[in-house]
C-alpha cells in the first residue's frame, strides 16, 4: 500500500543527498502528484504533506513533514493532477520536532510561516526566510539550540510572541527594517546572542525580549523605540553598555533587572524617560545624558538615585 503514495516527481523536495538543478523552476522546485498520494493527511510525496488551502487562487500549505527529513527545499508550486498550486505557506507544526532536520530552503512563494512551524528541530544549522515572508507565528523557530544565525528579511513585519524563544545557538541576528515591535520573549533564552542590531523600525520593545541572553555586551536601542518591557534585558549577565534613544518614554519595571556588569548607560532623551525604580543599580553604573540635561536628571524621580550622573 506504501508504493501507491510515492508520486512522479520532477524535483524531490526534501532528501538527504544532491538533486538535479534542471528540474527547478526559477527560485524553487515543482512538486508533481496525482490524486493517488492523497493521504488524510493530505498529499504526500514520499517526505512531505501539502494541503489545499485555496482553489482560487490555486495554493497550497506543507502541511506536515515525516520526521526523518534532514534536508528541506520547500518546493514553489506543487502540480496536482492537471491543477498547478503556489506554495504560499508553512503551516502549523509542520517540521515540529523534526530533529534530523538540518537545512531548510523556504521558496519566494511563501508568504506564512505558521506557529511552531520549526519548534524543537534541535539539528536545524541553516534557515533561509526569502523576501515573500510577511509572518513568521508563535514559537515558529523555537529551540532551534543548533542554529548559529539568522536573517529576517525586510518583508517581515508579523514576528509573533516567542518567535526565536531559546535558540541557545544563536549568535547573531539582523532584522529587517519593516518589523515594527520585538515581542514578548522573541529572543528569549538565545544564550550565545552576542550581537543584535534593532532597527529604525522597531517601536516597542516587549517583555522578557532578551532575557536570558547573556552573551550581549552592549546594546543600542534606536531613537524609533518609544518602550522598553517589563523584564526585557532580564539576567543579561555580560551586558556592560546600553544606549537608550532619544524617543524612549517609558522603561518597565526590572527591564534591566540582574545585568550585574552593566556600568554605562547612554540616556539621549532630553527630557527622563518613566522608568520604574526595580532593577538597576545606581551605585556601580554611570548615567550618560545629553548636554544641559544634567540637573533635570538629577532632579527627576528615579533618575536622581544614580551616585554618579554625567553629561555626554
Amino acid at each position: 500500500m506504501y508504493l501507491l503514495l510515492v508520486p512522479t516527481i520532477l524535483f524531490i523536495s526534501a532528501c538527504g543527498g544532491d538533486s538535479d538543478s534542471d528540474d527547478k523552476e526559477e527560485s524553487g522546485a515543482k512538486v508533481v502528484l496525482t490524486s493517488a498520494n492523497l493521504t488524510e493527511n493530505g498529499y504526500f510525496d514520499g517526505l512531505l504533506y501539502y494541503k489545499i488551502t485555496s482553489n482560487s487562487p490555486l495554493e497550497v500549505t506543507v502541511h506536515k513533514a515525516e520526521k526523518i527529513v534532514t534536508k528541506v527545499e520547500i518546493p514553489m508550486s506543487v502540480k496536482i493532477d492537471d491543477n498547478t498550486y503556489k506554495c504560499t505557506s508553512i503551516d502549523n507544526e509542520a517540521f515540529y520536532d523534526c530533529k534530523s532536520l538540518t537545512s531548510v530552503t523556504i521558496p519566494n512563494s511563501v508568504t506564512i510561516i505558521g506557529h511552531m512551524a520549526f519548534q524543537d528541530c534541535t539539528g536545524l544549522t541553516s534557515i533561509t526566510i526569502p523576501n515573500s515572508v510577511t509572518s513568521i507565528g508563535w514559537g515558529a523557530i523555537s529551540n532551534c539550540s543548533s542554529l548559529t544565525s539568522l536573517n529576517i528579511p525586510n518583508s517581515v513585519t508579523s514576528i509573533m510572541d516567542y518567535a526565536f524563544y531559546g535558540c541557545s545557538g544563536l549568535t547573531s541576528v539582523t532584522i529587517g527594517n519593516s518589523v515594527k515591535s520585538i515581542v514578548h520573549s522573541a529572543f528569549n533564552g538565545c544564550k550565545s546572542l552576542t550581537s543584535i542590531t534593532i532597527p529604525n523600525s522597531v517601536t516597542n520593545i516587549g517583555e522578557y525580549a532578551f532575557q536570558d541572553c547573556i552573551g550581549l555586551i552592549s546594546i543600542t536601542i534606536p531613537n524609533s523605540v518609544t518602550s522598553i518591557g517589563e523584564w526585557a534585558f532580564l539576567r543579561c549577565y555580560y551586558l556592560n553598555s546600553i544606549t537608550i534613544g532619544k524617543s524612549v518614554t517609558t522603561i518597565k519595571r526590572g527591564a534591566f533587572d540582574n545585568c550585574y556588569r552593566l556600568t554605562s548607560i547612554h540616556c539621549k532623551s532630553i527630557n527622563p524617560p518613566e522608568m520604574a525604580s526595580y532593577g538597576l543599580d545606581y551605585h556601580s553604573s554611570t548615567l550618560y545624558v545629553p548636554k544641559g540635561s544634567l540637573n533635570v536628571y538629577k532632579e527627576a524621580e528615579v533618575w536622581r538615585n544614580f551616585n554618579n550622573i554625567v553629561e555626554e
